[in-house]
This record gives C-alpha cells, sequence and structure tokens, in this order.
C-alpha cells in the first residue's frame, strides 16, 4: 500500500516492540488530508514475528 508508516510506540511488558501502522490521505474534492489509522502490531525482536496488538 501506498504511503504508509510505520511508527515505534516503545516496549510492551513481554519485551516486544509496540508498532503503529497508519496511512497517510491525501486531499482530496471530498475530504482533507488525514491520516488513516491501520493497527497496532507487536514485533518479537528476537525472531521478527508480527502479530496483531489486539488479536484474541
Amino acid at each position: 500500500m501506498n504511503n504508509m508508516y510505520y511508527v515505534y510506540d516503545g516496549d510492551t511488558p513481554e519485551g516486544n516492540y509496540s508498532i503503529r501502522v497508519y496511512q497517510y490521505q491525501e486531499a482530496t474534492a471530498d475530504s482533507t488530508e488525514h491520516e488513516a489509522f491501520y493497527g497496532f502490531y507487536t514485533v518479537n525482536p528476537q525472531t521478527g514475528e508480527v502479530a496483531d496488538a489486539y488479536a484474541d
């Protein structure tokens, strides 16, 4: 996806990285420019495993 941004939001209590993902939306005739939230993810720094932070 175009214009995706990945922001490190600190470490989880388990020692994983907390990553916030959003997409920048440019202004159109119908809307102003804005950031569209995509999700929060955790990344295990040892294995590289990525998981949805809100998955059950």
